[in-house]
């Protein structure tokens, strides 16, 4: 149960019920005057206030609740903790007021100020609004209340457990008084909350949520919570496996996916972006993915290990039944989140700054690569590289970087001790393969050039052309009709997707050491693995008895887990807005008993890129559904250069998909396996223990 603070009705703490709703029944009523609520001819003490929250317990017909408060609401639960403890089974206090060095009315007003400017706009305009439907006589009558109790003084009459959450940035109850507050409670625990302000059950509702599971639940609880970490600047937060590996850990931190996992400050000026002419939307783009890269000169200092080990701190410290380890694919995240089991990537993306030269010129940019690309491999030869060069649909962040896309070939020590820490005894590390290739051009014996890359051409249309690439570089001004990169002389594990498959010999060897067993995931093509999820799902959601009839559309590192899961649908992963993945899309629905709903995100690559599957097509599709259907988070007018999509998606999922569903216990590896059995040979993807896949390259030898 809430507890909302002083004259505030319980409305800006719909973030945190959102969340919380997820694992336990969540109440947030509005206290007697304030919100909905009656409002008495008179404004009520603390003590009465603490009394009518149990009255409506009882009509409610609750017995012990968990009580949360934030701000004046910590005092009155404590006031109710103190008087009913029969009726509190744990405390969690979110910003305690009042800290006595500040009980005068001008220090609290002059902290309440400092806050203020912190704080989102979304909470200064629920407090305006709800500080005038309680009126002034009754907000200044309930601050006395605030300043007339001196909350330390019933401290020690709580007997239940108790958590005190601090926002670092809080001035209105700084950390150091928090922490003074636990102390004072006979069970009272402390935990800080990074880069958050007084209201951290608003704008850092999942944090508040980690904290409070964890402490309900008799987790350990670390002194500091904060958003995910973004990760080494010199990888790229805006790919493929960043973007997957940051859903993922948070997916299995139980939280959502907002803003691809960034949070910046700025991103709600993005929304102001698709507003703007459409050349200066494709500068502003391109720029930005400038100031992600790497300067060439910093390339030899580089240690990819500090990746590795960004990876590990991401995940929440305890052992997995399973490990995910290998090629980076949004299907892949929805399973191993549905599992509750992390997943190492092989590739990243270095994007390096490179200004100079024609983005059409392929040749040029392999013969620019070269002393760049030696200079990395010298400082991580553990290292394969591919410079992807992909002038169709990178056309824009080509145009001021390179793409240098790096694969482990061996585990390295983070990987190996993550493993050795995290897998339980006998558990299973299950190696993503995807077999995607692509026709290459070697530079040196672990460096190769990618002309162009999975979308939606061809790699023949890379090399050769085609009427669709004459139309796109005709309508770019481009002085050419087709690209000419230099002749290719092998055929490569793809850049972005594929498997290199010297990893997997090294994780052979470490499962074997650890008593693991090695399993083999194995797809041609990074979208075979979405059909067989998207069943999967449905066959999961039937066995609790839920409807699996809404079908979520993925595009690229658009997705939420979470939400996915919170909302009950069912995930469909592409890869890209273009041909291929709605041709992928369609097949799949011709195959499958109709969905009552579907919705579908698509990402923005800034440009109208050769092989773009348009709204038209995506709106035929989504019109299959036998009900509800339509884009979430999508600018239509933008599109493809709605830049926007990166920050709404998130917001239009919870929006557009009103239907709510507690989060599911881990799916289980018997239940994975009983699915696969029943499923035969009906999926594109192979499932092979390891020990059998030596057992045939002994025989082949």
């Amino acid at each position: 149960m809430l507890v909302h603070g002083m004259v505030v009705s319980s409305r800006y703490m719909t973030p945190v019920v959102e969340r919380l709703g997820a694992y336990y029944p969540v109440y947030a009523p509005d206290l007697p005057g304030f919100g909905k609520s009656h409002k008495p001819g008179r404004t009520l003490s603390l003590a009465e206030l603490a009394d009518a929250l149990v009255a409506w317990m009882d009509a409610m017909g609750l017995g012990k609740v968990v009580l949360l408060g934030n701000s004046f609401g910590c005092q009155v639960a404590v006031a109710c903790a103190a008087r009913r403890p029969e009726r509190v089974s744990r405390l969690v206090l979110q910003g305690p007021t009042t800290d006595p060095r500040a009980r005068g009315a001008l220090g609290q007003i002059w902290r309440w100020l400092r806050n203020a400017v912190r704080e989102p706009a979304g909470m200064m305009s629920i407090m305006l609004r709800d500080y005038w439907a309680a009126g002034f006589l009754r907000s200044l009558r309930t601050f006395r209340e605030v300043l007339r109790d001196a909350i330390e003084e019933k401290l020690s009459r709580v007997k239940v457990p108790a958590l005190v959450i601090s926002a670092e940035h809080d001035p209105v109850a700084p950390v150091d008084w928090g922490k003074k507050v636990a102390g004072l409670l006979p069970e009272g625990r402390h935990v800080t909350i990074a880069e958050a302000t007084h209201t951290a059950v608003f704008h850092a509702a999942t944090e508040v949520m980690r904290a409070t599971r964890l402490f309900v639940e008799g987790e350990p609880l670390p002194e500091r919570i904060g958003a995910i970490e973004r990760g080494p600047n010199f990888i790229a937060a805006f790919d493929s496996s960043t973007g997957m590996l940051r859903a993922t850990a948070l997916g299995l931190r139980g939280e959502d996916f907002p803003g691809l996992g960034l949070r910046h400050p700025l991103a709600p000026l993005v929304r102001l972006g698709n507003r703007v002419p459409a050349l200066l939307r494709e500068t502003v783009y391109a720029v930005a993915g400038w100031t992600e890269a790497v300067p060439t000169s910093r390339l030899g200092r580089l240690d990819v290990e500090e990746v590795s080990r960004w990876v590990a701190r991401q995940y929440p410290e305890k052992r997995y039944p399973a490990i995910f380890v290998g090629s980076s694919n949004g299907a892949l995240v929805h399973l191993a989140v549905a599992m509750g089991v992390p997943w190492l990537p092989q590739t990243f993306l270095i994007p390096v700054r490179h200004v100079r030269g024609d983005v059409n010129d392929m040749r040029g940019q392999l013969a620019w690569s070269k002393e760049p690309g030696r200079a990395l491999l010298e400082a991580n030869p553990e290292l394969s590289l591919s410079h992807m060069h992909d002038p169709n649909q990178d056309q824009l962040m080509s145009a001021y970087m390179s793409y240098f896309r790096v694969k482990r070939r061996t585990l390295g020590p983070t990987y190996e001790q993550f493993l050795a820490e995290r897998l339980e005894p006998g558990g299973t590390i299950f190696v993503v393969e995807c077999g995607k290739s692509w026709p290459v051009t070697r530079i040196s014996d672990q460096h190769w050039f990618q002309p162009g890359a999975v979308g939606g051409l061809t790699p023949e249309e890379y090399q050769h052309g085609s009427a669709r690439v004459r139309e796109f570089l005709r309508a770019r001004g481009a002085s050419r009709d087709r690209w000419d990169p230099a002749p290719t002389d092998a055929v490569r594990p793809e850049a972005e997707w594929g498997f290199l498959e010297e990893l997997r010999d090294d994780i052979t060897r470490v499962g074997q050491r650890l008593g693991a067993r090695v399993r083999r995931v194995i797809f041609e093509d990074p979208q075979e693995l979405s059909p067989l999820v998207a069943d999967l799902y449905r066959d999961w959601y039937a066995s609790m008895g839920r409807p699996g009839t809404r079908l979520l559309v993925d595009s690229f590192i658009l997705m939420d887990p979470w939400w996915t899961l919170r909302t009950g649908s069912v995930p469909f992963w592409t890869t890209f807005p273009v041909e291929p993945s709605a041709d992928v899309l369609e097949a799949y629905l011709r195959k499958v008993e109709p969905y009552e709903h579907m919705h579908a995100m698509l990402f923005s690559h800034g440009v109208e890129s050769a092989g773009l599957a348009h709204l038209e097509r995506w709106r035929a599709i989504l019109g299959q559904a036998r009900g509800e259907s339509g884009f979430v988070g999508v600018d239509e007018r933008a599109f493809p250069r709605d830049f926007a999509v990166l920050v709404n998606y998130n917001t239009q999922i919870k929006e557009k998909i009103p239907s709510r569903f507690p989060l599911p216990a881990p799916l289980s590896l018997e239940r994975l396996d009983a699915f696969l059995r029943r499923a035969g040979d009906r999926y594109a993807v192979r499932w092979l223990d390891e020990a059998v896949g030596l057992a045939e390259r002994a025989t082949a030898a």
